[in-house]
Protein backbone atom coordinates (compact mmCIF):
# COMPACT_ATOMS: atom_id res chain seq x y z
CA UNK A 1 0.00 0.00 0.00
CA UNK A 2 1.33 3.40 -0.98
CA UNK A 3 0.60 6.14 1.22
CA UNK A 4 0.74 9.83 0.34
CA UNK A 5 3.06 12.04 1.94
CA UNK A 6 0.89 14.88 4.22
CA UNK A 7 1.43 17.54 1.57
CA UNK A 8 2.39 17.54 -2.22
CA UNK A 9 4.01 20.72 -3.83
CA UNK A 10 2.78 21.05 -7.32
CA UNK A 11 3.65 24.69 -9.40
CA UNK A 12 0.69 26.70 -7.93
CA UNK A 13 1.93 26.13 -5.00
CA UNK A 14 5.02 27.19 -5.29
CA UNK A 15 3.88 29.97 -6.62
CA UNK A 16 1.53 30.90 -4.01
CA UNK A 17 4.67 30.90 -1.52
CA UNK A 18 6.80 32.65 -3.44
CA UNK A 19 3.56 35.31 -3.83
CA UNK A 20 3.79 35.48 -0.23
CA UNK A 21 7.43 35.70 0.50
CA UNK A 22 7.39 38.46 -1.64
CA UNK A 23 4.49 40.44 -0.01
CA UNK A 24 5.75 39.80 3.59
CA UNK A 25 9.36 41.75 2.32
CA UNK A 26 7.31 44.56 0.80
CA UNK A 27 5.58 44.96 3.77
CA UNK A 28 8.58 44.66 5.78
CA UNK A 29 10.49 47.22 3.35
CA UNK A 30 8.17 49.65 1.90
CA UNK A 31 6.56 52.68 3.42
CA UNK A 32 3.03 51.33 4.25
CA UNK A 33 -0.02 51.66 1.72
CA UNK A 34 -3.34 51.64 1.32
CA UNK A 35 -3.41 48.66 -0.72
CA UNK A 36 -0.43 47.12 1.22
CA UNK A 37 -2.08 47.03 4.60
CA UNK A 38 -4.76 44.59 3.93
CA UNK A 39 -3.00 42.25 5.59
CA UNK A 40 -2.44 44.06 8.77
CA UNK A 41 0.79 42.33 9.84
CA UNK A 42 1.85 43.84 13.07
CA UNK A 43 5.40 42.40 12.86
CA UNK A 44 5.91 44.18 9.40
CA UNK A 45 4.58 47.36 10.96
CA UNK A 46 6.13 47.50 14.45
CA UNK A 47 9.52 46.69 11.81
CA UNK A 48 9.22 49.92 9.80
CA UNK A 49 10.97 53.31 10.55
Amino acid sequence: VYIMPPYIIDQDDIKQIFTVLQESVEAATLEPSPEGCHQGDPAAQVALP
